[in-house]
């Protein structure tokens, strides 16, 4: 079988969740699974690319580094939230992998617990991507959110695991629409790249089974009541059968099963997954201090960063007119 094609992006806070995604997929993998890693670098130090070599003790596996021009394709995108630069980078693959014709995309925030060969030979049936819908905003119907993106009528998807059809899209330009997309409505976005993709590729999409992208949040074991199962049910049955054994879980959101009191579902995998690798001593975070909780409050609230946003464009707008 073909070696199996991820690419992933991680600057060099990133490296070790990077490093315990890999060594996932390599920990449940097949016999016959081999890969090719591709990682997008946004500054990754010395140290720790030989910590991501060191995996191969595990099962060995081919790696190469992309080196990413973010001031010139992505300089309109803004940096939003929690997210970096790095976030955009999965909009760069087509031309970064020129050589080939797909890939598998998947976010550092990922386990996998399973083969990927099934996922890797999907049909996508002419479509440019694979993608899972998102059943959160499935179950929330978040009305106000779709109608700000003119998608009432299609079913959103998480761009945290994206199947590539490379050649296509080189083919029909649609990253480079979603990165023009993402410029033209930067003062609006939240979820920046998940919002272009999910409009540019609305009509261009395989939707694949939630096992291939699974929410952490909706740990079985975790929050599920007779009717939640029954709501769900209702929704969408392949979900209730995916959360019975899904394969790649997903730890969508802030809180992350590396940081203090994290309480989403899959923490234990996660940290299974992390044991055998060169960052299992690292171990849990401690609780930050009060000042520390307070600035990061700050960072993070969306009122402060809107007053600070209109502050800015005040300014402007004195130099302008001055």
């Amino acid at each position: 079988m073909a070696k199996i094609r991820i690419a992933a992006a991680a600057d060099d806070g990133y490296a070790q969740y990077l490093g315990v995604l890999i060594a996932s997929i390599l920990k449940t993998s097949e016999p016959g699974d081999e890969f090719s890693f591709y990682v997008v670098d946004g500054g990754i130090t010395e140290v720790n690319r030989k910590k991501l070599l060191d995996l191969r003790r595990l099962k060995d596996f081919d790696i190469q580094w992309l080196s990413a021009s973010f001031d010139q394709e992505l300089a309109d995108c803004p940096e939003v939230s929690y997210f970096s630069m790095n976030a955009y980078s999965r909009l760069l693959l087509p031309e970064l992998m020129a050589q080939y014709d797909r890939v598998l995309y998947l976010d550092c925030d990922i386990v996998v617990n399973g083969s990927l060969a099934e996922l890797w030979n999907t049909s996508l049936e002419g479509c440019s991507v694979g993608v899972v819908p998102d059943i959160g905003e499935i179950v929330r119907k978040n009305d106000r959110y779709r109608k700000r993106l003119n998608l009432m009528h299609t079913r959103l998807f998480n761009s945290g695991m994206l199947l590539l059809d490379l050649q296509q899209l080189r083919k029909n330009k649609r990253f480079k629409e979603t990165i023009l997309w993402i410029a033209q409505h930067r003062e609006e976005v939240s979820c920046p790249d998940q919002e272009g993709l999910n409009v540019i590729f609305q009509n261009d999409k395989k939707e694949l089974s939630y096992r291939w992208n699974f929410n952490s949040k909706w740990d079985i074991a975790k929050s599920w009541t007779p009717a939640v199962y029954n709501r769900l049910m209702q929704i969408n049955p392949d979900f209730t059968a995916s959360a019975a054994n899904p394969v790649i879980i997903h730890y969508i959101g802030r809180k992350k099963p590396w940081h203090y009191a994290f309480t989403g579902g899959f923490s234990d995998l996660w940290l299974s997954m992390r044991q055998g690798t060169p960052w299992h001593a690292n171990g849990t975070p401690q609780p930050k201090t009060f000042c520390e909780r307070i600035k990061k409050f700050l960072k993070g609230n969306v009122l402060v960063r809107t007053l600070r946003r209109r502050n800015r464009i005040s300014i402007l707008l004195k130099k302008d007119v001055g």
